[in-house]
Order: structure tokens, then sequence, then C-alpha cells
């Protein structure tokens, strides 16, 4: 329980170790250390009793003794652990601001301010106000001046309590934080100018926050209270009890030893009495130490490595730290956040990061101090790839070696969560030695199978993976159902090679006489006629080659990669269209019915999405597209295409453009020369021979159920809208 300091009384009274209410009339210690002034025994030596509960309640033995005082009741001396070390509570008695009005005080029960718990204080020393680091008691000798007249005067006894966490300054180089808990001086007998003066003390009021600052090459630490700190002082004179204020007329200046525990305190007052100035001095030392603190030792700063987990297991060694009173009672470590644990020495795991760690010794007096280093935990994990892939399948756009884009596998530094930089190299390409860098994803290679090296790089060092890459070639040709391809077709691609042929079906695969085509894939059973040329030949069904065939090599070969046969939109129904002979017209995208494009005539498309019922484009008749390519048209029950694809150069030329055509119908021609990607998923798709027997009849990409390319076309395999 306290109060407020200023004008008021305590609401609880305080007991003595018997249990007995006692009135805090001043200051002064019995031989049980309980601090109150006893009437019948000025000297507090005897029995602590300020009255006889059972004839005086506390107000009317206040109302006889302190009408001018106003007593405050300060805590015991405590441990860390909140149990008392240091005899009962303290209190000390105040003048009030106008002793002429003895009414001005207020009565027991009147606290303005008040609460359960000990006082604390807001500053940045931690712990219980009076909670002593150094404490003991003193003696020395000083003066006392009256009315002019001074006498020399003995130091009898006293108390001096200090509180400084770090008594050695070495966490705080040059100036350190400390509370000045309790100080109280008393005077021998004297006489002065004829007045005899017996019980004289002078005390703090409160406890006051000052600096300290060590004192180069000792283990002596200064400390001041400023000129104008508040005392007071109570004694007898010729009889009388007299109570009054006074201030330091200067600095008052001590030191404290952190080995030895010693304390010295220079002191220098001044008041007035019945009208008539005082002043005293006094210069005392601890001639009893009751307690020195530990002296923390934490050990030097460390720098640890971070492990797998993002932490490092810290070593923390506080075994140098040593108590001057052989009573160390705990040893505790500490984050700005968190508490380690408790010992000499200990292993904390620490996130990456710099960490403040403090350590704080507590004796068994509850004094404690602390000492503190910096751990820093780097981070020096490799990064890690996330989930790799063994191997990876991708495709090329054309066949032969072409640029291909391959999949980056992703990685990640365990700890920051940053992205490293992924590099590839290409160091194998079909089984040969290679050094081919992989730059932003994309490489030249050839179909089969390639190694690569992935390394991952952060700032700490770089971790390398091995992958599989199995490139396969985009057929010119791919059916789902059965793929059959007539006397002297030629399927041709950039570079000198020519275009692959895929057939994933049950239907037997049929390769007529005199064929010039580039790698055949083929599931069902093939049947290679009279002098055809392949690149190479992969089965996965039997085989039948005619006379003089000429094959790079024969595979037997049912899983090989596969691609997807792209989907077709839903086609609605819409109006018709029809452009006759030498007309033109266009259409917005969108749906539309019959169109018919007579010979001779043009109908431009727009970019974006066209359906058709269906499809009529007479022979020498034209669908003008954007340059870009961005028309795509989708026919759902009939397509004849017999004209071409145009769009309007630069200077107003006509010239071939690509187009992306799907045909949802049965039976789809292709009789002309077709540049682009058509698809026909659910049916078969014709390509007739060309109009110009020197140009080839259609370039691009083709895929459908069934294909039937048929005698003498001259087939050119294009990457175009290829992704």
């Amino acid at each position: 329980m306290w109060c407020s300091v200023k004008k008021t009384q305590c609401s609880d009274w305080i007991v003595n170790q018997d249990g007995i209410p006692q009135v805090c009339l001043a200051v002064t210690r019995d031989a049980n250390g309980v601090t109150a002034l006893v009437p019948q025994d000025p000297e507090g030596i005897g029995q602590a009793k300020c009255f006889d509960p059972n004839l005086q309640t506390p107000q009317e033995a206040c109302e006889v003794e302190c009408q001018w005082l106003n007593p405050v009741m300060q805590p015991p001396v405590t441990n860390a652990q909140g149990q008392v070390i240091s005899g009962a509570p303290r209190c000390v008695a105040q003048v009030l601001d106008d002793p002429a009005n003895p009414n001005d005080g207020v009565q027991p029960g009147e606290c303005v301010e008040s609460s359960s718990q000990p006082l604390e204080y807001d500053n940045e020393i931690p712990g219980a106000p009076t909670s002593p680091d150094f404490y003991g008691d003193l003696a020395g000798s000083g003066s006392m001046t009256f009315d002019g007249s001074t006498h020399v005067v003995q130091v009898t006894g006293g108390l001096i309590s200090l509180k400084t966490p770090d008594p050695t300054c070495a966490n705080s180089p040059g100036v350190c934080r400390m509370r000045v808990n309790a100080v109280e001086v008393h005077y021998d007998t004297f006489s002065i100018d004829g007045h005899a003066v017996s019980g004289l003390k002078v005390f703090l009021v409160e406890p006051l926050d000052t600096l300290a600052f060590p004192i180069e090459g000792t283990s002596e630490v200064a400390f001041v209270m400023l000129s104008g700190t508040v005392l007071n002082a109570t004694g007898t004179v010729d009889g009388e009890r007299v109570s009054l204020r006074v201030q330091t007329t200067s600095e008052i200046n001590g030191t404290y030893d952190w080995q030895t525990g010693a304390i010295t305190l220079g002191i220098d007052f001044a008041g007035a009495l019945a009208g008539q100035p005082v002043s005293g001095t006094a210069l005392v030392t601890t001639d009893q130490i009751g307690n020195r603190p530990p002296i923390a030792v934490a050990g030097a700063d460390q720098t640890v490595a971070a492990t797998g987990s993002c932490e490092a297991l810290v070593a923390l060694d506080g075994s140098a730290t040593a108590d001057g009173n052989g009573n160390l009672s705990e040893l505790l470590w500490s984050t700005e956040t968190a508490t380690l644990g408790s010992g000499p020495t200990i292993q904390a795991s620490l996130p990456i990061g710099e960490h403040r760690v403090k350590l704080t010794a507590l004796d068994e007096a509850g004094a404690y101090t602390f000492d503190e280093l910096i751990v820093t935990v780097t981070d020096e994990t490799l990064p890690e790839f996330v989930a790799p892939a063994a191997a990876e399948q991708v495709w090329s756009c054309a066949p032969g070696a072409s640029t291909v884009t391959l999949p980056v596998p992703q990685a990640v530094s365990p700890c920051s969560g940053d992205a490293p930089a992924v590099t590839g190299q290409v160091v194998s390409i079909n089984g040969a030695p290679a050094s081919l860098p992989v730059v932003d994803g994309h490489v030249s290679l050839p179909a089969g199978t390639s190694v690569v090296e992935w390394t991952a790089t952060n700032d700490n060092g770089s971790v390398t993976i091995t992958q599989e890459v199995h490139v396969a070639s985009q057929p010119t040709l791919f059916a789902t159902s059965s793929l059959t391809v007539g006397d002297a077709v030629q399927v041709n691609a950039d570079g000198g090679v020519r275009g692959t042929l895929m057939s994933v079906g049950s239907s037997p695969t049929t390769l007529r006489n005199d064929v010039r085509l580039g790698d055949v894939f083929s599931l069902p059973s093939v049947t290679v006629m009279d002098r055809g040329v392949l690149a190479s030949l992969h089965h996965g069904g039997a085989f039948t080659l005619g006379n003089q065939v000429s094959i790079g090599a024969i595979v037997a070969d049912s899983d090989f990669p596969q691609p997807q046969m792209p989907v077709l939109p839903a086609i609605g129904t819409g109006p018709g269209v029809t452009v006759e002979p030498d007309q033109t017209d266009s259409i917005a995208q969108g749906s539309y019915g019959n169109v018919v494009v007579r010979s001779r005539a043009k109908l431009t498309l727009a970019a974006g999405v066209t359906t058709m019922e269906r499809l009529e484009l007479s022979p020498q008749a034209q669908l003008v597209v954007p340059s870009d390519g961005s028309a795509q048209l989708f026919v759902r029950d009939q397509l004849v295409f017999q004209g071409s694809v145009t769009s309007v150069g630069p200077s107003g030329s006509t010239v071939a453009t690509p187009l992306y055509l799907g045909f949802a119908g049965a039976e789809g021609r292709l009789s002309a020369d077709f540049w682009g990607v058509a698809v026909v998923p659910n049916g078969r798709l014709l390509i007739e021979s060309a109009s110009s027997p020197s140009s080839p009849s259609a370039r691009g990409r083709f895929y459908a159920q069934s294909i039937d390319v048929q005698a003498g076309v001259r087939l050119k395999h294009d990457s175009v809208f290829c992704q």
C-alpha cells in the first residue's frame, strides 16, 4: 500500500511485526528495522509502538503528535521475487506547505491517490524503487550552524541505499542511470548557542533518480544529486520535537565502489527554524556494508551462422559473473522480446538478425545488475530449388534444331524468402557434350534428350541441379485415328530438314510410293511403299517396308510424346453472307450462317473469332484478314477451301497471310495454297494438290482425326501460331 507524497495520509495503517497498527510520525529505525517514531521513546531504540490501540485511535495519536506532518509510507526493501529482505515498510513524515495552518493536513483514510501495489517510477531503471544494489550504515562527521554559531558534530549512524542496474557503466560508457533510494544521516547529541539538540536526523524525502559517472582507472563511480534537493530534518531542541524542511545548498556528491560496496557522501543543507537560519554539513561513509550487487559478465559479442532452420544455436556463458557478498542467487538471460533461460551457461536458438542479449544477475538481497552482448546471427544458407522436376517435356515449333522454351525451376533463399537468380547451361545433347547457355528460359535444341544444369545463386553461394529435357518437334501432320500420304508427297521444313508426321490412332498408317518425309511416329502399324525416304521411323506396332526404302533409324517406340489436339470454341448460328464474283464485302467478328465467296470475290474478316455454319471459298476467291494474323475462323458443318488468304501490304499490295482455321464437321477440304494452322478434331482433312506444281500446296501444321494427303502434294512445315 502506498499513498501519494503530498498532503495525504495512509488509508491502511502500517502494522509492525506483531500486527499492531502504528502512526508514521517521523523517520527512525528500531532494532527490528521497523521505521517509525515512538513518542514515548524519541531516540527510536525501544519497541516500535506509536500508540496503545486499546486507548487511542490512530487519528487521535496523529492529532496530538503530527498536526504539521504528512506521513507517507514507502514499501519495504524487496528482491526481484517480491520477498521482503530489509525490515518492514518505512515511513517518512513530510512537512506541510503551511505549517501555520494545522488543519491543512488530511485525516487518516483520506488518501487522494493510493494503490495496493509497490510504488513504481516511470524511468529506465527497472524493478521496485527501493530494491537496493548497494546499501549500508553510515558514519562520519559534520557541522551544524544556528543563528551564526557553528558546532562540529559526529555522525553516529544512518543509512544509504542505491539502485544501479549497470554498476560498472560497462553497458553505457561514460554515464549510467542510478536511483538513490534513501539517505538518512543521524547526528550525535550536541549543544549550540545554548540549545540542547538531540536525535537530529536528516533524510531524503523520496527516491531520487540521477546519473553516475565512472572514475577512470578505479572501480569507483561518482554520482550527483542537484543543489536544491529537498530533505527533511527532525529532532528534539530543548526537549521539544521539531520538524523542518531543508534544501541542499550545493550538489550532493557521492561515490560507490562496485568492487567493495563502499559508499561516500557529502551533504550541505540549509533551512530555517523559529525564524532563524540553520545549516549543516555531513561527510559520511559506510562503516558497515549491507550489500553490494553482483557484477554480471555476459561475455564478448558473438557472430553465429544460421543453420537450415534459419536459426542459430548460440552458447551463452555468464560464468564470469561474480558477487562480492557470495550470495549470487540467479542469472537470467533475455532478449528484447523473449526470455531465453536461466543459469551461468545456456544454449538458446536465435533467428537471423542482430540481438541484444541481456544477462541479469540477482543476489539473495534482491540486488541485480545486468550486462549485455550483441549476438549477430548471419544468414549463410544456400538457395534451395522448390520441388524441381527430374525431367521436363518441351515442344519445339519446328523440326531440327530450333528455339525451345524451358520451364526454369523455381528456387528460394530459405531464410530470407528472396528469389535467387537461376541460370541454366545445356551440358549434353543426345549424349554428346555441349555448352549452351539458357537465356531467359530459351535455348536452341534439336529433338531428343538434352541435359541442363540449373544453378541458383544468392549472396551465400550457389546450388546446382541437373535436369533432363526431352524435346519433341511439333508435327506437320498429326492424326488421332488414321494417316494416309499419297504418292510423291513431300513434307519439307526450313534448314534442309523435312517435317514430322504423327499418328496415334488405331487405323494403319500408309505411306505410298516415292514419299519424302522426316521423322514418322506411328502407334498403329505402318506400311512404307516403294522408294520411300524417311529420316526415322518410330513405330508402336508392326511395320512393312517396300522396295528401295531408305530410313535413317527404325525404333520400336510406343511412348513418344504427343501434342494436344487443339479445342474448338462453340459455333453458333447467324445470318448468311454471299459475295458475288468480282465483288467485295466485310463482316465483323461474330457468328454467321452459310457464307459463300465466289470466284474473284473478296470477303474481309475482322480481328478476333469469327464462326460460320458453312464456308464455300471458290477458286480465285480471297479471304482478307489483318496482317498480324489476329483473325481466327471456325466452321461447323461444311468446309470447301479452294481460294486463298491475303492481307493488304504496306504499299497496298496483296500479300499471303496465315489463318488459324478450325472445322468441326466430318470432312474438310483444303484444295488451294493454304497457309496457317488447320484443325479438324472430329473428321477427315483432305489436302489436295496445289494450284501450281512448283509451289507447296499448303504450309503450316495440320491436326485432324484422319488426314489424307493426295498424291503430288508438297507441304512445308511452318511455325506460325506455335506457342
